[in-house]
């Protein structure tokens, strides 16, 4: 006779629920783990969820799930912990860049608490995941374009006129672009327009890293501190952040209240000596534009799983180092950041408006019009891996004839705001300030020390040659073919807009006997004599 329990159930009928009931348990804990990654990026990024490429990946997750689950608790109870804590382990990794020590606390929890609750392990993972997902969820209910600290309307402006600061990361100076005939193009378009409108264009300026936050640090603190490299791939993204920045304090000082407009990726809000920062942030990259731009399901898709990827650190330096995850573009600008920076210049004049816009950096999807077009995109390799080229003459070219595309809509954007600070009577009376941080970064081999012998000019100039141009009040427009560095430029600029108020600090940087660069990878980090430009005695180290 069968054995039963109290309830008078045979033991078979209740082994078989507690099997299905462990199945259904498993199965949702693995499809919240691959799933929980999805869903954060597209509830930030807002992008349609009931998009059919979405519906994908859900079946694709539940598929998986199901044949890892079955397979799971085919083994004996803790085994099964064990092999859910390991699971576990590495999907942490993957979503948090979580390193050894993190690793092995996360690994070492697991095991002791699958040891000690057994059969309820996994319905505990699985409600800390479902926590996990619902935060998720809560925290995207925000509006991205936050402000971390409100200017009140009646708080004092400057009485002046505003103080305009883009940084359009990795806009070329003209003369570091190529000399092949749409170049030019660009280059006499950049020449007539800044001229147009009144600026001191520096035709020749460079920046001393191939990086922003390197570059910026060191120019907005007028500074070319050598040993105190910022190493982002050393730091946690909440480090990411300008906590020292001279040129805001300067604006501070002048009695100007400040304005940041930002993405996700760098922080500029949170300076130590400032209290009150107005900070709108934009997330990137701007996924809607793909499931509005992009027609084929399977490239959204696509599309999708790359972002997904190049959310995780750790995964991405993988697939590069083995020469599987090439560049997708997806844009990093976002399209309200403009509109907003000149709706608040109209409705607060006297303040200063920092704003740093992605364009015409990577990726390159905007055509001349700015219209985002995805189709053709060019998947070239970029140069990633120190000792290899990354890519052909031929790609590169393709590569360039983006970048182009894309600088003449920066330029398009920027003649959009200046024209409507003219229609409003502001632009005369404006103080403005557009610069680079960087080159194109369309190099072919990466600025590492472990190039030297391979880096060209045209290497040289992808990376270092940025643009600088200035407006003044009442300025006329000049053009300066000097060979300067962004630090000199800024520490110049800072002192002249101060006038007398001038602090120590600005005055620290505003000459170098030669120009010279530092190149990633240096240990210990040392100047390298080259003008990027041409020039005598090239790729001298320092003693």
């Amino acid at each position: 006779m069968a054995k039963s329990n109290k309830s008078g159930e045979p033991a078979s009928v209740i082994s078989t629920r507690d099997k299905s009931r462990s199945l259904v348990l498993c199965c949702a804990l693995f499809f919240t783990l691959l799933i929980y990654p999805v869903l954060g990026m597209v509830w930030h990024h807002s992008y349609p969820l009931l998009s059919p490429e979405l519906g994908l990946i859900v079946i694709a997750a539940a598929t998986i799930s199901f044949f890892l689950s079955a397979l799971i608790l085919s083994t004996r109870s803790l085994v099964t912990n064990l092999v859910v804590t390991l699971f576990v382990t590495i999907g942490l990794m993957i979503q948090f860049n979580l390193f050894f020590e993190g690793l092995t606390i996360v690994f070492t929890m697991g095991l002791i608490l699958g040891f000690l609750l057994k059969d309820r392990y996994i319905e505990f993972v699985l409600a800390v995941f479902v926590a996990m997902l619902m935060g998720s969820w809560l925290d995207s209910r925000l509006d991205p374009a936050t402000k971390l600290a409100v200017l009140q309307p009646e708080e004092a402006s400057s009485g002046r006129g505003p103080v305009i600061h883009v940084l359009m990361d990795g806009f070329m100076a003209p003369e570091g672009l190529p000399w092949q005939d749409e170049s030019q193009k660009l280059r006499a378009e950049i020449m007539s327009f800044f001229k147009k409108y009144g600026f001191e264009l520096h035709t020749r300026a460079y920046s001393h890293y191939s990086s922003t936050l390197n570059s910026m640090t060191r120019a907005f603190n007028f500074t070319n501190d050598d040993q105190a490299l910022f190493r982002r791939a050393e730091a946690l993204r909440e480090d990411l952040a300008f906590r020292d920045n001279a040129w805001f304090e300067v604006l501070s000082d002048a009695g100007y209240p400040i304005h940041v407009y930002q993405s996700e990726s760098v922080d500029f809000c949170h300076v130590a000596t400032i209290d009150q920062i107005q900070c709108n942030v934009f997330p990137i990259p701007n996924l809607k534009t793909v499931n509005r731009e992009i027609d084929d399901v399977r490239t959204r898709l696509e599309v999708l799983l790359r972002t997904l990827v190049s959310q995780s650190e750790i995964l991405t330096k993988i697939l590069r180092n083995a020469r599987i995850l090439d560049t997708w573009g997806v844009s990093i600008y976002d399209e309200r950041l403009l509109p907003k920076l000149t709706a608040d210049i109209q409705s607060r004049p006297g303040d200063a408006f920092f704003s740093h816009l992605l364009i015409p950096h990577s990726p390159f999807v905007f055509t001349e019009d700015c219209d985002i077009n995805y189709r053709g995109e060019s998947r070239t390799r970029w140069a990633y891996i120190v000792g290899n080229l990354a890519s052909d003459s031929e790609s590169q070219n393709r590569r360039y004839e983006k970048y182009i595309a894309q600088s003449h809509c920066a330029i398009k954007l920027l003649g959009q705001l200046f024209d409507t600070l003219i229609t409003d009577n502001l632009f005369d009376k404006a103080t403005i300030i557009i610069h680079g941080d960087h080159g194109s970064s369309a190099y072919n081999h990466s600025p590492h020390i472990a190039n030297f012998d391979l880096l060209t000019q045209r290497d040289l100039l992808d990376a270092f040659s940025t643009l600088f141009a200035v407006k003044w009040p009442g300025g006329e427009s000049e053009i300066i073919g000097d060979v300067e560095s962004l630090n000199v430029l800024m520490a110049k600029m800072a002192r002249k807009f101060a006038g007398h108020n001038t602090g120590e600090m600005i005055n620290a940087v505003t000459s170098e006997p030669e120009p010279f660069i530092y190149l990633t990878g240096m240990e210990p980090l040392r100047q390298i004599f080259v003008n990027i430009y041409g020039g005598p005695d090239q790729g001298r180290e320092s003693e």
